[in-house]
C-alpha cells in the first residue's frame, strides 16, 4: 500500500503545488485487485507483483500539468523509496518486524517500477517511451538489472535462474510481449500501404 500510494501522493504534492485542484480517491475495485494478487502470489509461489493493482490513485488531472513529467516523477519517487527502505534494513537487523517490512517495500518496490516501465497503455513506460525513447531506455534497463538480479536471480547464477518458475514465466511474458508488438506493427504497416494505393491523386492545378 504504502509503494503503491507513494507516486500518488508525490503527483498530488506537484499538481497542488501549481494550483490544480487534484485529488486521491480510494478505489474499491482496485482494492479487490490488490487482494487478489496477493492471495495468488501466495498460493501459486510466484513473485508478487505479477498481477498490478494499486488501492488509490490520483484524479482530476488538468491536461496541462499532465504528460512524462508526472510518469518521471512517479517512477523516481518509487525507485527512491524503495531503494531508501534497503538502506535502512541494517539498522534493524533484531528487529524482524521492522526488518521484513522493509525488505517488502524494497521488493514491491523494485517490482513496480520494473512493471510501469514496460510501454503498455495506463502505465508510466508509456508516456516516457513517447516522451524520449533513450531515457526509457536507461530507465528500463536498470529497473530490469534490479528485477532480475534482486527478485528472480538473487543467487547471480545466471544459466540455473531459467529453471525457476519466475524466470521461465518472465521469460514466457517477454517473448509474448514481443511477438504481439511485432505482429501489430506489421498489421499497421499494412494498413498503412493499404492506404496509400488507394488514396486518390491530389488534384493538379
Amino acid at each position: 500500500g504504502l509503494i503503491a500510494l507513494a507516486d500518488d501522493l508525490a503527483t498530488y504534492i506537484y499538481l497542488r503545488s501549481r494550483g490544480a485542484n487534484s485529488g486521491i480517491r480510494f478505489h474499491s475495485g482496485n482494492f479487490l485487485l490488490v487482494a487478489l494478487s496477493t492471495l495468488v502470489s501466495r498460493l501459486t509461489g510466484l513473485v508478487p507483483g505479477l498481477l498490478l493493482g494499486s488501492p488509490a490513485g490520483i484524479e482530476d488531472v488538468p491536461d496541462e500539468h499532465s504528460g512524462p513529467r508526472l510518469d518521471i516523477l512517479s517512477i523516481v519517487i518509487t525507485a527512491i523509496l524503495g531503494f531508501l527502505a534497503w538502506a535502512l534494513v541494517p539498522l534493524f537487523e533484531h528487529d524482524p518486524w521492522m526488518n521484513t517490512l522493509l525488505l517488502l517495500m524494497f521488493a514491491a518496490g523494485v517490482q513496480t517500477v520494473f512493471f510501469e516501465m514496460i510501454p503498455l497503455r495506463y502505465l508510466r513506460g508509456k508516456g516516457i517511451f513517447q516522451f524520449n525513447r533513450l531515457l526509457w531506455l536507461a530507465l528500463f534497463v536498470s529497473a530490469a538489472t534490479a528485477f532480475l538480479q534482486t527478485m528472480l536471480n538473487p543467487d547471480g547464477a545466471f544459466v540455473e535462474a531459467f529453471q525457476s518458475r519466475n524466470m521461465l514465466l518472465l521469460s514466457l511474458f517477454v517473448i509474448a510481449y514481443c511477438l504481439f508488438c511485432t505482429l501489430v506493427w506489421l498489421w499497421l504497416t499494412r494498413l498503412a500501404r493499404k492506404r496509400e494505393q488507394t488514396k486518390p491523386p491530389a488534384d493538379t492545378v
